[in-house]
């Protein structure tokens, strides 16, 4: 199993996270982050005033992944989110030596694909009680003296 951790422009998240999935990822975890690489961050004047801003916004993406799909991952990553222009991101890789399914014990590869246990059945509806009728009280003729 390999860790990916992808940081990439904020603007580019809806289609990485399409594109993960269309290639076959179950799970990630999404982060909102800010830092600086090669572009050092932007100077800006507001007011007449010149100011810069060291550290830039910029989105974090975590997912674990089985060993046969880390190059259709990263793939997805890096075609999902390229720009062509200084800033576009990095991609880092990492071993995982271990995950488990908190739920069911799972572990390793089983933890990170679909559960082999079946659902669980929903828990039935309480059922509702009947509305409550009032009865209406019949006129009664009101006799003139």
């Amino acid at each position: 199993m390999k860790q990916i951790i992808a940081i990439i422009q904020p603007t580019r998240l809806i289609p990485v996270k399409e594109a993960l999935q269309a290639a076959g990822v179950r799970g990630m975890t999404v982060t909102e982050a800010s830092g600086f690489g090669q572009q050092g961050g932007v100077t800006d004047t507001s007011h007449g005033v010149e100011y810069r801003v060291d550290l830039l916004p910029k989105i974090r993406i975590d997912a674990v992944v089985p060993d046969k799909l880390l190059d259709k991952a990263v793939k997805a990553i890096i075609q999902s989110a390229r720009s062509g222009r200084i800033g576009d991101g990095k991609i880092f890789v990492s071993e995982v030596r271990r995950a488990y399914r908190i739920r069911t014990g799972e572990r390793d590869d089983a933890a990170l694909v679909d559960s082999q246990e079946p659902p669980q059945k929903e828990a039935k509806k309480p059922r509702r009680r009947p509305a409550i009728r009032l009865r209406r009280r019949k006129k009664t003729a009101v006799k003139k003296a």
